[in-house]
């Protein structure tokens, strides 16, 4: 890899005051006293770590003026020998660049190539790698706070704090196998047992704050169901605080699904307003309804909107709620400042839903502040507000790989358990610890191969 010398712009490519171009790789130095000339005449011999302006030329004459900053290895992003040309930001004087590096024995970098050769070379774990992408491709501002702390390594000491744990019972369990007269004495109740529930049960909560780390960094997907002129559009305008959804008298006024980005007491929202469900012969009505129950069954929150000043239809209503995870549902009975046609308080009897349940009038846009509370309570589990800090994994690949260490350990505790007394299964434990040790590892990068790479790396942006 040191004599591969990689280059890419690192930014957009469009009218700009300035464009930077990076160059990684065992060939930087050289490409860059080939192409650059100071104003004197002279080149630069770019020594450790400097900062030279000068004249880009090549064949056919100069290209721009510009400013070149040079990193000698390990002390650089990549932990390479790396440049970055601050240029005008004109597009095809980047490009012209771009192409004079590769001509001097460059090549144009593949997505993420940058970052991925700053893991590959020790300058950051994995985690933090894939923090890199989060950070550029953050939304708001929860996820752009939360892709910094994994960036700063919050994520990998809680995850390699548990992997060592992990290691020193897979050092316990080996001793065991070696020398298994010391471990008849710890007969039908091993000592590690305790220790691998207690890790188990710390990497589902992990798992588990992950999951709410996914939604703040996508935006908390809120989606609002109900009848024909419930009032979805005018609650969704109410908290966004805006007209984003028409409002009219006439029943089936939305029809397509609406999504509308908002922050809430500081946390990202994603709002999303739907068609009334009803029957219909109406071809687009058929398709926006079929739309709203699809966008319930993937709702992070779904608010089932309820007429206060119509009958409840009982069977209609327990169809409403069945089209989302009644553990993410909130009974909104909305119109509220009208006289209610039946007590709040029956709404489990009358639509056989036991969930919790606000009152809100989108008009008069009273009650907002306590739904809002009802919904962090679900997805936080207090109605306080959250402390974004506590969170230290977003990313559902992480996730993914928590609980598949934790059900390795689950099936080590059982095997442990289960063993005979006289001849415990200690292989099969070590083996099922040394599963769980791999699923944390290919969270930081203690654990990789190329296929992971690729697959991380590829959607990361050229230049990065």
């Amino acid at each position: 890899m040191d004599n591969d010398t990689i280059t890419a712009p690192a930014t957009f490519p469009s009218l700009s005051a300035i464009g930077v171009i990076r160059i990684s790789g065992g060939k930087t130095r050289g490409i860059m006293s080939s192409i650059f000339t100071l104003k004197n005449g002279k080149k630069p011999d770019f020594p450790h770590r400097s900062s030279v302006r000068g004249l880009i030329a090549g064949s056919s004459g100069i290209i721009d003026e510009a400013v070149a900053v040079f990193y000698e290895s390990p002390r650089s992003y990549t932990g390479e020998d790396m440049a970055e040309i601050s240029c005008h930001g004109n597009p095809f004087i980047v490009s012209a660049i771009t192409s004079l590096i590769c001509s001097k024995g460059g090549r144009i970098a593949s997505p993420g190539e940058f970052t991925k050769r700053a893991f590959l070379n020790g300058k950051m774990d994995l985690s933090a790698a894939e923090a890199v992408k989060d950070i550029i491709s953050a939304e708001n501002k929860t996820a752009l706070k939360l892709a910094l702390s994994q960036l700063l390594g919050s994520e990998n000491r809680a995850v390699s704090a548990l992997r060592e744990k992990l290691l020193s019972l897979m050092s316990e369990i080996s001793a065991a196998i070696e020398f298994p007269e010391d471990a008849a004495a710890e007969t039908g109740s091993f000592a590690p047992a305790s220790a691998m529930d207690d890790l188990r049960e710390r990497l589902l909560v992990l798992a588990d704050i992950a999951g709410r780390g996914a939604m703040l960094k996508n935006g908390i997907r809120t989606v609002i169901i109900g009848r024909p002129n419930s009032g979805k559009s005018s609650l969704l305008n109410a908290l966004a605080g805006t007209q984003r959804a028409i409002v009219t008298p006439s029943p089936g006024t939305t029809r397509d699904i609406i999504e509308v980005p908002v922050e809430i007491d500081g946390l990202p929202f994603k709002l999303v307003d739907t068609a009334g469900i009803r029957e219909s012969s109406d071809a687009a009505e058929i398709e926006g309804v079929r739309l709203a129950k699809k966008a319930a069954a993937e709702a992070d929150i779904a608010l089932v909107l309820i007429d206060a000043g119509s009958s409840i239809d009982t069977e209609h209503n327990s169809a409403l709620f069945n089209l989302a995870d009644s553990r993410r549902s909130i009974a909104v009975v909305n119109k509220t400042d009208l006289n209610p046609a039946f007590n709040p308080k029956d709404i489990e009897k009358l639509a056989g839903f036991s969930g919790p349940v606000a009152l809100v009038s989108a008009l008069k846009k009273t009650g907002l502040d306590s739904l809002t509370n009802t919904i962090k309570s679900i997805i936080m589990g207090t109605d306080a507000a959250f402390p974004v800090n506590d969170i230290v994994i977003t990313n559902l690949r992480h996730k993914e790989a928590l609980l598949k260490a934790a059900q390795s350990l689950g099936s080590a505790v059982t095997a442990l358990k289960n063993s005979a007394p006289v001849e415990p299964q200690l292989e099969l434990v070590f083996a099922d610890l040394k599963e769980a040790a791999s699923f944390l590892g290919e969270i930081t990068g203690a654990i990789t191969d190329e296929n992971l790479l690729e697959k991380i790396f590829a959607d990361f942006c050229i230049g990065k």
